[in-house]
């Protein structure tokens, strides 16, 4: 599909999963897919989108950089969203999943998001925790997502901004760096995008990004099997 009009092409984008590559079957790794989910807000219109961003760290092994090898952006309702991101994340590999969690200036006083990620734990156990190994093994509850909030929000824009600069990863998707070109501190002082734009994309992306280097680059392990994870590929279609 081919339009002139960047609104006409995002249209008919929506809902559909954009691949540029493939997953790598051929090795068995481990850390090497890393797939960051934003969480839409609703399904009208006006709403924010719900985006779905895969990167492949292969490179890294080699002193490469990690590249943008898949994305999905759309308006669904929230636990099929969920759902979708887990189903995606088993096509790229049983990649590592890293959902946003999202407090900054929120007025929700009922977050059932836990219980969300406690759901699907019990079918996908590849999941980003934000609660650390060594409080996991003194009995600590385990804390599913990334927390964007008024101390972490700040720290991905300074490390996305780094990340740009340096060149130290590829992206592919045009809407992307779009919305990074908009993004921008408001005369509050908050972040975000310009009137009247979105910048959804562009937080999915700032967060895998930084998990990227916040994990240990990937390595080649021997076959490894998990049953759970199997059951979530007939859970959604895409």
């Amino acid at each position: 599909f081919k339009s002139s009009d960047p609104k006409v092409k995002l249209r008919f984008e929506r809902n559909k999963l954009k691949i540029w590559e493939l997953p790598d079957i051929s090795l068995k790794m481990r850390n090497r897919y890393f797939v960051s989910y934003d969480p839409s807000k609703g399904i009208t219109e006006k709403a924010d989108f719900g985006v779905i961003k895969v990167i492949d760290r292969y490179w890294r092994m080699f002193g490469g950089v990690s590249e943008v090898v898949a994305v999905w952006r759309g308006h669904q309702d929230k636990d099929i969203n969920l759902w979708l991101a887990c189903q995606i994340a088993v096509f790229y590999n049983n990649a590592l999943l890293i959902i946003e969690n999202n407090t900054y200036d929120s007025e929700q006083k009922d977050d059932d998001s836990e219980f969300i990620y406690d759901t699907i734990a019990d079918y996908y156990p590849n999941l980003y925790s934000r609660t650390s190994a060594d409080d996991i093994r003194e009995g600590c509850p385990v804390k599913y997502g990334y927390n964007t909030n008024r101390k972490t929000k700040p720290m991905l824009i300074a490390h996305y901004t780094a990340v740009l600069r340096e060149k130290l990863y590829i992206e592919r998707s045009e809407n992307a760096l779009d919305e990074a070109r908009w993004y921008e501190k408001m005369k509050n002082g908050k972040y975000g995008a310009k009137p009247g734009k979105k910048d959804d994309e562009c937080m999915a992306t700032m967060i895998v990004v930084f998990v990227d280097y916040e994990y240990p680059i990937p390595k080649i392990v021997e076959e490894e099997t998990n049953t759970r994870i199997k059951k979530v590929s007939s859970t959604a279609q895409f």
